[in-house]
């Protein structure tokens, strides 16, 4: 990823399934997101809270804007699942020092869906853990 890429989305790095497969994983983690007096990100709604790490991704946007979007609350955030061309699945989870984490997974709709066990099996895998 470029400095410029890291800078206008966040996104520290994108990973590619192996071979034919068009699915790609990345996490945007943003510090201080929603908060001016710099104590961190709360996250107040699903909503709120998916704007503030695809504010600066148009691709994603793009993504969002084309299927039909369903939020859930978990214990340790928001889930998103998103059918459309482009599906997707999501969690948003902040970390113990106000840090927000994002973890994304889109595929082709045909894929997403001969896999979408699975892929949500990555989603709900991914956690983050208190710093020292």
């Amino acid at each position: 990823m470029s400095k410029t890429t890291k800078g206008a989305t966040g996104v520290d790095c994108r990973f590619l399934a192996p071979g034919r497969s068009k699915a790609v994983i990345f996490v945007v983690t943003l510090r201080s997101e929603g908060s001016r007096e710099g104590i961190g990100f709360v996250a107040k709604d699903a909503e709120s809270a998916l704007k503030a790490v695809t504010g600066g991704d148009f691709k994603l946007q793009d993504v969002l804007a084309a299927g039909t979007l369903t939020t859930a609350k978990s214990t340790e955030g928001f889930l998103y699942e998103l059918d459309g061309p482009t599906s997707l699945t999501a969690q948003l989870v902040t970390g113990g020092d106000g840090r927000l984490f994002a973890f994304f997974l889109e595929a082709p709709a045909v894929e997403f869906a001969a896999k979408k066990e699975l892929f949500q099996s990555l989603r709900d895998s991914f956690k983050t853990y208190p710093l020292p």
